[in-house]
């Protein structure tokens, strides 16, 4: 069921709760911290209203264009927001790969369970272990 579509200046983003799991699809430019926590927001708070433990962020549309300082902040938003057990399968692009892993380094050591993936099948199977 398609639950809403967002759309700000940079980012494009839809939620689509699959009953299994919590699907975000999103394309545009994230490259302020404003759309960056704008859009961690909005993914936590349909998840909590979704009831969602598992969520799959389909990034493969999106360019990446954060600074190191704004992805380290986002970080530390988002391990302060996210409630544990949660398990995030993001798929991305190999320019987003970088950094994508490291919001999976610095989530390993608190509980939440992140993964990086190109292939969305691959990205379920984790998601649904």
């Amino acid at each position: 069921m398609d639950v809403g579509t967002i759309v700000t200046m940079a980012l494009e983003y839809s939620f689509i709760d699959t009953v299994s799991y919590l699907l975000v699809r999103a394309s545009g430019r994230l490259d302020n911290a404003e759309v960056s926590r704008t859009f961690i927001n909005a993914i936590m708070d349909e998840a909590k209203a979704t009831g969602q433990t598992r969520i799959l962020i389909d990034e493969c549309e999106v360019i990446h264009a954060l600074s190191l300082v704004t992805i380290l902040s986002d970080i530390k938003f988002i391990l302060s927001r996210v409630p544990r057990p949660h398990k995030v399968a993001i798929i991305g692009n190999e320019e987003s790969s970088k950094q994508h892993q490291f919001y999976k380094g610095f989530s390993f050591d608190t509980g939440l369970q992140v993964e990086i993936f190109t292939d969305i099948i691959e990205a379920e199977n984790w998601l649904m272990e």
